[in-house]
């Protein structure tokens, strides 16, 4: 393959030997690439997607259909037209033009194209939602079907050239962007803001974030708007994305009325720059830039290293894409090799970016984030500099090699088998991105045989010479990232003359410790008792199982084509922490968890890890109030490896005395810490008043008596856990498996460990919501906002009906508080009212409304807030309501269901034959449900107490 890479001649001589090896490197890339005829020619452009219609309108809109089965629908319209757009003067007024768009259109004024399409169940935000970045802006429709395809269809058009910028709504669109403002104000926005300034210097990206000034965003009049609308929101600069089972004649047909070039109003086109050149990058500099990335609510210390340079090749060429492999090697085995550096103790935590990303549509960043011992930042940074300098020194070892091949093609060849489970929506985002940042439109079988092909001519020579490449080109970003208490110990100059330096020193060759792949034991049989189909849960293509196995357990299984690619597996036991005494220590938490820092049988937690890594595959066990288990997911290819860390896990749990201190130290911090976010404060002080026996919810608990657990002893405990045989599910969802994997998988699961310890049960440690009103602030927050959550209770029982009413109810009182506090007061960006109706071990309801706020508007909306919650509890839900509450619901349902997470979990949590048949009534309840047999309900539960907590800012001293 041909590889042009550009250097300058007054490097050093070092530098002069890089280029010499790089350049007796092209004969080899020359030609990598053949098919049985010839040779091809690299700079050629990959092709496309083979079910991909591309068509041109008149106007100059460019249409992208992907033709796909199903009934869902996907649209994006992709402007180009983003901050980088934007003038001095205009900061943040791409971003307000996007919002206008859902305030109203010449066809569809004020939001009357958000009530059509609610009518059909879409929501704004889930189904109807937009997003404006540094090159341009998105607008998205997700249809259940196409019977709204026209309408979905026209209002992408109207967004595109008949937003009217009503000067009312545009007011109130405005104090709606300052909420979002405000709501995105925390520690974490503090930390990303100052890695962007790091991540964009130099760049114009650096002085663009998308949601600008908010004293200019707060100024912008209606022909400030239009101006900038008239100017870039041109049919040329934009991409009409569908996807989904469309006639693509018909919507062709539409596209060139709607988008037809005499329905855009524009101003005289000028000649601007392109993305690439707006956003440009300056040239590298010799010394890293070394920046301090510092906050009062960042507790813990770690490095971000960046690498950034000029894209070496289009990755719309098979060169490009050569390039791109190589670099994913070279991290993937990067990373690999932080992995072993943790396991010597040099690192705390490793890992790297699993490729370049493009920051523009030709500029690349690579990202490694290492967490050093004792937040060590100086650690960090040499351990980073010596591997990546060990990389351009020495070849990798064939194993290594090796094995990062075959993770890739692994990962490769699973979204090739399964593409068809691949979501409309995601399909869709990747189209948009791929118009935006010009990337190949590839089938996932395309990819695969383009991947294979590929690797087989990638050898240890050619990631040796892409690092050496890197290090001539790159420009080295270090942000060192830490509590504000650390400023005056980072001297920048130290840490660029210690990269430097470290990069330069010779390193040894690299010595693994360990196989690349650790070995775990074989996976064991055992038979099944009974096997037997569910009717109500089976249809003619989704088949759903239970079977009764020899350790006791039961597994219900879901089989449907419909499901996504991963298998998910979720075993499940009662018990939880209710079987901890309230006073003594928390044995059921330590006695899951302390392996996963201990180890499994004679297998080391690292190398359980890395085995896990390796195959792509999770297996974690988790600890709740009244349960307890593990949850797993894979793809289905990588069955057999999850099945053997299973087994592993649940047979031979290792306790160490190192793991108890590494675990105790962290919570220690936790507890102590004086940089942990206000927000995880503030839950944990809200907890605690809120509910009853709050305590046992707080970090602190999981420390009570610990020095009073020995590691015997929780072996032994740990028997009990699993000694309830019969009363453990396991619920498992997949796509159909192949016949032989009918046999095995059960008799596989048949062979979990369970016990003959003495069986224990759950029991009631009294955890509740208080049963009374109060009122409480904490003045703690460094952020300009105020946080709010309202809280009602009610003891209740629980059944499948009102559990159904409490999931219709919640979208209602969603929609009616959403007009009341956003579209009427414009008070609040984004909110959310959750509702809980818990059914062990005693029935009650909770409900949580959460939002931010203006400080000084804060007491004005938690009032309109309860108005409106009265006033729903006065009247019920109108016909109209009703049914569209019911549509939406459908709809999550339908989405919900399309999930093999869903189905894992849902499976598990059933008890009883009728619980499970209850998964298959619940369509047909809701729709028999009445608007006023739900309302009466909502009455009950919300009758009180109202309990009323805020995380207001911190006092001025003095």
């Amino acid at each position: 393959m041909k590889w042009n890479p550009s250097f300058d001649h007054k490097k050093t001589a070092k530098g002069m030997v890089h280029i010499i090896l790089l350049l007796l490197l092209l004969s080899q890339f020359m030609g990598c690439v053949a098919s049985s005829s010839h040779s091809t020619r690299v700079e050629e452009a990959l092709p496309d997607h083979p079910a991909l219609v591309r068509h041109t309108l008149a106007s100059g809109t460019e249409m992208w259909i992907l033709p796909r089965a199903g009934e869902a629908v996907e649209l994006r319209l992709v402007v180009n037209a983003g901050s980088v757009h934007e003038a001095p003067d205009q900061l943040g007024i791409a971003h307000l033009v996007e919002h206008m768009a859902f305030r109203g259109t010449a066809a569809y004024p004020a939001a009357e194209a958000q009530a059509e399409l609610a009518a059909q169940g879409l929501n704004l935000g889930s189904h109807v939602n937009a997003a404006t970045s540094f090159f341009n802006t998105t607008y998205r429709l997700s249809l259940p079907n196409a019977e709204a395809l026209p309408v979905a269809l026209h209002l992408m058009a109207q967004w595109a050239n008949a937003i009217t910028f009503d000067a009312e709504a545009l007011a109130g669109e405005q104090l709606i962007v300052q909420e979002e403002w405000r709501l995105r104000q925390s520690g974490g926005t503090r930390i990303n803001q100052q890695l962007d300034a790091v991540r964009y210097q130099g760049s114009l990206l650096a002085e663009r974030e998308p949601i600008g000034d908010l004293t200019q965003v707060l100024g912008f009049d209606r022909d400030a708007l239009l101006d900038f609308y008239q100017q870039w929101y041109r049919p040329e600069r934009m991409t009409l994305i569908l996807v989904g089972a469309v006639d693509v004649q018909q919507v062709i047909a539409q596209a060139e009325a709607d988008f037809a070039a005499e329905q855009f109003t524009l101003s005289p086109a000028g000649a601007p720059l392109s993305n690439v050149d707006l956003a440009a990058f300056p040239a590298a500099s010799a010394a890293p830039l070394v920046a301090a990335v510092l906050d009062p609510e960042q507790g813990q210390r770690f490095v971000q290293v960046m690498l950034q340079r000029p894209q070496p090749a289009p990755l719309t060429q098979v060169n490009g894409q050569f390039r791109d492999l190589i670099d994913q090697l070279w991290l993937e085995i990067l990373t690999h090799r932080f992995n072993q550096r943790v396991e010597q103790g040099d690192l705390a935590r490793g890992q790297t970016s699993p490729f370049g990303q493009l920051l523009t549509p030709d500029f690349q960043h690579y990202l490694l984030i290492l967490h050093p011992q004792q937040g060590n930042y100086a650690q960090a940074v040499e351990v980073a500099a010596q591997e990546l300098a060990r990389l351009m020194q020495h070849p990798v070892l064939d194993e290594e090699l090796h094995a990062a091949k075959q993770r890739l093609l692994h990962q490769r060849g699973d979204q090739a088998r399964f593409a068809a489970a691949v979501p409309p929506a995601r399909l869709a985002d990747r189209l948009a991105n791929a118009a935006v940042y010009q990337l190949p439109v590839l089938s996932e079988a395309q990819e695969f045989e383009l991947t294979q092909q590929l690797l087989s001519g990638i050898s240890a020579a050619h990631l040796q010479a892409a690092l050496l490449e890197l290090e001539a080109q790159a420009q080295v970003k270090l942000a060192l990232i830490g509590p504000s208490s650390d400023a005056e110990p980072i001297a920048a100059t130290d840490f660029a003359a210690l990269w430097q330096q470290t990069l330069a020193r010779p390193q040894s060759p690299w010595v693994m410790q360990q196989a690349a792949v650790a070995s775990l034991p074989a996976l064991v049989q055992a038979p099944l008792v009974q096997r037997r189909q569910l009717p109500a849960l089976s249809t003619e293509g989704a088949r759903t199982e239970r079977l009764t196995l020899s350790n006791g357990m039961t597994l219900l299984w879901r089989q449907d084509p419909a499901l996504d690619a991963q298998l998910h597996l979720d075993v499940r036991f009662p018990g939880g922490r209710s079987l901890e005494d309230e006073h003594g220590p928390a044995w059921v938490f330590w006695s899951m968890m302390l392996p996963e820092a201990c180890g499994y049988g004679d297998i080391s937690a690292a190398d359980v890890a890395r085995f896990a890594r390796t195959h792509q595959l999770q297996v974690r066990p988790y600890v709740e109030e009244l349960h307890h288990g593990f949850r797993a997911s894979a793809s289905p290819a990588q069955l057999e490896p999850l099945l053997q860390v299973l087994q592993l896990k649940m047979a031979a749990p290792r306790y160490c005395e190192a793991g108890l201190v590494r675990w105790r130290e962290r919570l220690q911090q936790q507890q102590q810490q004086q940089h942990q976010p206000v927000e995880q404060s503030f839950a944990q002080q809200l907890q605690a008043l809120a509910f009853e026996s709050g305590h046992l919810m707080q970090p602190a608990a999981l420390l009570q008596q610990l020095d009073a657990l020995p590691l015997e002893q929780l072996a032994e405990q740990r028997e009990r856990l699993f000694a309830q045989a019969s009363a453990g599910r396991i619920g498992l969802a997949s796509r159909p498996l192949p016949e032989q994997l009918q046999v095995r998988l059960p008799a596989w699961l048949a062979a979990l460990h369970t016990s003959d310890a003495p069986a224990i049960t759950w029991q009631d440690r009294g955890l509740r919501p208080v049963a009374q009103s109060m009122q409480a602030s904490w003045p703690i927050n460094l952020s300009p906002k105020t946080q709010v959550q309202i809280h009602y209770s009610q003891p209740t029982h629980w059944s499948a009906e009102r559990q159904i009413a409490l999931e219709l109810l919640e979208t209602w009182v969603h929609q009616r508080l959403q007009a009341r506090l956003r579209q009427d007061l414009s008070g609040v960006y984004s909110f959310g009212m959750h509702h809980l109706l818990a059914r062990d071990p005693e029935a009650y309801y909770l409900g949580r409304l959460n939002f931010s706020s203006a400080p000084e508007r804060a007491e004005e909306l938690i009032e309109a807030a309860l108005q409106e919650i009265a006033q729903l509890r006065q009247t019920p839900p109108t016909a109209a309501e009703w049914r569209q509450a019911q549509e939406t619901w459908r709809l999550g349902l339908a989405e919900r269901e399309a999930q093999a997470a869903y189905w894992s979990a849902a499976l598990a949590q059933t008890q009883t034959p009728a619980q499970e048949e209850q998964l298959a009534l619940a369509a047909g309840q809701a729709a028999a449900l009445s608007a006023e047999r739900a309302h009466a309900l909502l009455v009950e539960w919300l009758a009180g107490p109202v309990k009323i907590f805020q995380l207001t800012p911190r006092r001025e001293e003095g």
